[in-house]
């Protein structure tokens, strides 16, 4: 979230929760650690990992979260014969919803727009061949600052298992507890932005 600065308070994240899931593990261990500056804290050498797996967010069903290079993205591993209709996310802090494309919609915040959107859906045959799939967002609930939402597959066989790929796009924010100006700004060509900002927060920004 931003923080409205005329009220001087930061606005409500948006959160998406797994509470199903029956574990959560690290894998691909970066040779890097992170280090954080948080209101109740610091966090010193935090390991990274190239994913993250939410272990049976619903029965049959994992979600890997990643990076793809592009954009923060997360995959759904559905095993054979698991039922996608009892797969559910809900999204806390979001105003609403509207369908912004073929396969993509997007979530009205207080921070801003955030859209998501399907980049593949594939199954494995016996051979271990991945063949397309059509995949859509399924709305679930709208209901005050809540939205549940799920997927489908419609031409799916149910004997094999199912990758689907969406994407996160959103954007970011940059700034501490004082002002900020942005000098300069470069945009490197696998779109990462770069800001020279001259800063007067006593803390880092993001």
């Amino acid at each position: 979230p931003q923080p409205d600065r005329e009220k001087q308070e930061w606005l409500p994240p948006v959160v998406l929760r797994f509470p199903a899931a029956q574990s959560v593990e690290g894998q691909g261990a970066l040779p890097t650690a992170h280090h954080f500056i948080l209101a109740e804290g610091t966090a010193s050498y935090v390991p990274g990992f190239e994913r993250v797996v939410y272990r049976g967010i619903a029965p049959g069903i994992d979600l890997v979260v990643r990076f793809d290079g592009q954009w923060f993205a997360y995959d759904l591993h559905v095993a054979p014969s698991s039922d996608l209709s009892g797969l559910a996310f809900t999204v806390e802090g979001v105003d609403s919803l509207e369908a912004s494309g073929a396969n993509s919609f997007a979530m009205e915040t207080p921070s801003g727009r955030v859209e998501q959107r399907i980049g593949a859906a594939w199954e494995t045959d016996a051979d271990g061949a991945a063949l397309p799939v059509e995949s859509v967002f399924r709305l679930i609930d709208s209901a005050g600052d809540k939205v549940t939402f799920g997927f489908e597959a419609h031409d799916r066989l149910p004997s094999r298992s199912l990758v689907i790929d969406p994407s996160l796009v959103w954007s970011t924010y940059v700034g501490g507890t004082l002002g900020e100006v942005v000098e300069d700004m470069a945009v490197a060509p696998d779109g990462s932005v770069y800001l020279a900002v001259k800063s007067n927060s006593a803390g880092p920004t993001t």
